[in-house]
């Protein structure tokens, strides 16, 4: 699953020496506009279809995970999840990085001001690119958003822990000769 893959990148995030000064909340999409709103000073950066695409007639959502600083810029991108609307809502890690870069660009632009006292969240935006121009955008936003970032960072690091300790037994039944 290769929101596994990208959520363990959220979890280290979580995981690291950023929190150490700094409590980091993680927040679904909807939640984070209780800390913080569009900087309405800044320029205001979408998402166009990716130049790069394959196939121009796709439509494809992507979920990027991302870190709001104290000071209201972001950093620490990460794709969370991805959909299309070929090969039974799969897409490809190699045909989903052109989305996931104009995706990780324009979030990169973003700028944020706080609701309340300033703090870092961890949270997430959901890109759509509507390349058939049959479903709409919030159709296909609807593919991949996801309602409870807290608990998909959660089950995700869960899973990863588990498969580290499968590995670890492996190893430990090789180096015992086990195996």
């Amino acid at each position: 699953m290769n929101a596994l893959k990208y959520c363990i990148a959220a979890s280290a995030v979580l995981a690291t020496g950023l929190a150490v000064a700094d409590r980091i909340d993680i927040v679904s999409e909807v939640q984070a506009a209780k800390f913080w709103q569009p900087d309405p000073n800044a320029t205001q950066y979408v998402a166009g279809y990716p130049e790069s695409a394959r196939d121009k007639k796709r439509d494809v959502c992507v979920s990027i995970g991302y870190l709001i600083k104290n000071d209201g810029t972001t950093s620490n991108y990460t794709q969370m999840s991805a959909w299309s609307n070929g090969a039974g809502g799969s897409i490809r890690q190699a045909d989903a990085q052109p989305y996931v870069q104009v995706a990780a660009a324009v979030v990169s632009r973003w700028k944020f001001v706080p609701v309340i006292k300033p703090h870092s969240i961890y949270t997430s935006a959901t890109f759509a690119f509507d390349g058939s121009k049959a479903l709409g955008e919030e159709a296909i936003r609807g593919q991949c958003r996801i309602d409870d970032l807290p608990t998909f960072v959660a089950q995700a690091k869960n899973r990863s822990d588990d498969r580290g300790d499968m590995n670890r037994r492996r190893a430990d039944a090789v180096r015992m000769g086990q195996y």
